[in-house]
């Protein structure tokens, strides 16, 4: 299951680093790439509860970009579409990653660390980790390319 993640990882962080930090930023709008990244959870069969707990993560994670210093080419692409392509790199990688998983969507696993706290639970379900991760190498990539 790693090196197929591994996979879907490089291809979609060179997707995100060839779209979103191409010059002339895409116009993005941040409402619609969110409703359809829920709408890829729901068709992925995540219950309302985990579709709960994955949008407001995303959110909390595209909300940092009004407090993330931005480069020049961030300053000249903005803060919202940045978020909108965070959202957007995100659904592309999770269902990249929901496909590959050898493991149900619902099933529970322990979380540890930082992502602990962050979610605020010792255990949550194989599909709210998988986005979890496409959110964090998604925002990981957004700020190597606009941020400072």
């Amino acid at each position: 299951m790693i090196k197929q993640i591994s996979v879907a990882l490089t291809f979609s962080l060179l997707a995100f680093d060839l779209a979103g930090a191409a010059p002339g930023c895409p116009t993005l709008d941040l409402r619609k790439e969110t409703t359809a990244t829920s709408s890829l959870l729901s068709k992925a069969g995540l219950s309302a509860t985990q579709r709960a707990a994955s949008m407001a993560y995303l959110k909390k994670k595209t909300e940092a970009w009004n407090e993330i210093p931005l480069n020049p080419a961030g300053a000249a692409c903005g803060v919202q579409p940045i978020a909108a392509r965070v959202a957007s790199c995100t659904r592309g990688m999770a269902r990249d990653l929901f496909a590959q998983s050898s493991k149900p969507l619902g099933a529970v696993e322990p979380v540890r660390g930082e992502l602990r706290r962050q979610l605020g639970r010792a255990k949550t379900t194989v599909g709210e980790l998988l986005f979890a991760g496409a959110v964090g190498a998604c925002q990981g990539a957004a700020i190597d390319a606009f941020g400072r």
